[in-house]
């Protein structure tokens, strides 16, 4: 086992073979831990870290980092920076904080989790798992079955091939799931919060289950009525492909409403409205609230429920 340490200067680090540990406190540096299970840590300063064939423990501090783990099952730590991540050919496990990363899981099955900023994410092949943390993200998988957090943020997310489970999180997001039976669901910013949200939510090929979470305040305006907010837009749903609605359950004092509508206002209702419906006490009175909450576009009330294609899931 070798060991290394280097203090503020501009330094180039090659471990070679064995299992390495190595420590830059400062400056731009250039590491290669070559072969083995190396571990490696740096402080501030813009580096590249490269950790080669083995299991490598990756931690990098303040800085716009680049760093690429090689074969191996490696766990990848990168502080704040826009940084660059690879994490190679292996299972990896890839946490970056703040400041705008670009990362790529690469061959395996991947953790991936970022924190603030906008980042991007390439999830590669394997059975992957990303939260992409708070920010406006840009998130894919590839095939493969994929488990796809956006969480707050205004995010895109691609599912692409595989049975992949897609999640928004807070924000106006883009959601589509790709060729796969994919579940796609939408998280909204927490109930009574009047901050506006919009999902579009694309099932792409495959038998897709949407997966519709209500709030009360979320939502678009919806122009057909003056009543209603919509935070959930299904815009492909096909009925012949096997594609379904979730719903989840509602309190005692709420229920769904399903009907035909006019969404885009063009006169024509060819869309299904999901509308939650709401009963509170005000001044000794019982008043009923209606608020739109999901809309399927190009589609038939009756029909989708005649085929149970609507479902309120426990």
């Amino acid at each position: 086992m070798g060991s290394n340490a280097t203090g503020s200067g501009n330094d180039i680090i090659n471990g070679g073979a064995g299992d390495d540990i190595i420590t830059d406190f400062g400056g731009n540096n250039t590491i290669d831990a070559g072969t083995g299970n190396d571990r490696i840590t740096t402080y501030s300063g813009n580096d590249t870290i490269i950790g080669g064939d083995g299991d490598d423990g990756i931690a990098s501090g303040g800085g716009n980092d680049t760093i690429f783990g090689g074969n191996g099952f490696d766990t990848i730590d990168a502080g704040s920076g826009n940084n660059i991540i690879d994490g190679g050919a292996g299972s990896d496990r890839i946490t970056a904080y703040a400041g705008k990363d670009q990362i790529a899981g690469g061959s395996g099955d991947d953790g991936i989790a970022s924190g603030g900023g906008d980042d991007i994410i390439l999830g590669g092949d394997g059975f992957d798992s990303v939260d992409a943390g708070s920010g406006n993200d840009e998130v894919y998988g590839q095939a493969d079955r994929d488990i796809l957090n956006g969480e707050d943020g205004n995010d895109f997310i691609f599912g692409d091939a595989g049975n992949d489970w897609i999640t928004g999180g807070r924000g106006n997001d883009f959601l589509s799931g790709g060729e796969g039976n994919d579940i796609i669901g939408t998280h909204p910013f927490p109930f009574n919060s009047s901050v506006p949200e919009k999902d579009e939510l694309y099932g792409g090929v495959g038998a897709d289950v949407f997966r519709i979470e209500s709030n009360y305040f979320a939502g678009v305006n919806d122009p057909s009525s003056s009543r209603d907010q919509a935070y959930a837009i299904v815009k492909d749903f096909n009925l012949a492909e096997g594609d379904r609605v979730g719903l989840l359950p509602l309190s005692l004092s709420e229920s769904y409403i399903i009907e035909q509508g006019d969404f885009n206002g063009d006169g024509i209702a060819n869309d299904t409205f999901i509308i939650q419906n709401r009963y509170t006490i005000v001044n000794d009175h019982v008043l009923f609230v209606n608020n739109l909450v999901a809309v399927i576009e190009n589609t038939n009330a009756a029909t989708l429920l005649a085929a149970g294609a609507i479902q309120v899931f426990d």
